[in-house]
């Protein structure tokens, strides 16, 4: 399992949005978006762990990358609901499902809540509406309060696995659920 296999299976099978679809009756309150980016941070972490076992057609970056975009999928959503941002929370979720993988992650920087602006929610709301898939806030990081900016977009070599190897296809997957 990992970001490639993810991605294969579900672009390239007719059960994705069955699988969604039941997944949301079944646990009541996640989005399709929630449910996706949890799918991508467990894909991610079991890639890392397959990076590590030498599997072949395996690569480091996109699986980090994975976990990164699939962590700042559900914060850009937790933010679009109650205008907060929590590094810790992030990092303590990385940090929970790291370890059931034997995956340790180490953070330079600490975070706590901080609150959105008022006029920065205002433009994250606006942005969602345009773009359910929320794929657009780590095309265009501005839309972005700073300090999740900086979650967001402090590593550029996996900032890059994910615009051009991660965006792509799950934009694909995500338009059909996210209607």
């Amino acid at each position: 399992m990992s970001a490639e296999h993810y991605f294969d299976i579900n672009l390239n099978g007719d059960d994705f949005t069955k699988n969604i679809s039941v997944r949301r009756e079944r646990e009541a309150g996640r989005s399709p978006i929630n449910i996706m980016a949890t799918d991508m941070i467990n894909e991610g972490i079991l890639g890392i762990v397959d990076y590590h076992k030498k599997v072949p057609n395996v690569g480091y970056d996109i699986n980090y990358g994975m976990i990164l975009f699939g962590e700042g999928l559900i914060a850009i959503e937790n933010m679009i609901w109650d205008g907060q941002f929590s590094l810790d929370e992030i990092q303590a979720d990385m940090a929970s499902k790291g370890s059931a993988y034997d995956v340790r992650f180490s953070f330079t920087e600490r975070g706590g809540l901080v609150k959105v602006p008022d006029d920065q929610w205002t433009k994250m709301r606006d942005a969602a509406v345009k773009d359910k898939t929320l794929a657009r806030f780590f095309e265009d990081p501005t839309l972005l309060p700073e300090v999740a900016r900086r979650f967001v977009v402090r590593d550029s070599v996996r900032l890059r696995a994910i615009k051009e190897k991660i965006i792509p296809q799950y934009k694909q997957l995500a338009a059909q659920v996210c209607k």
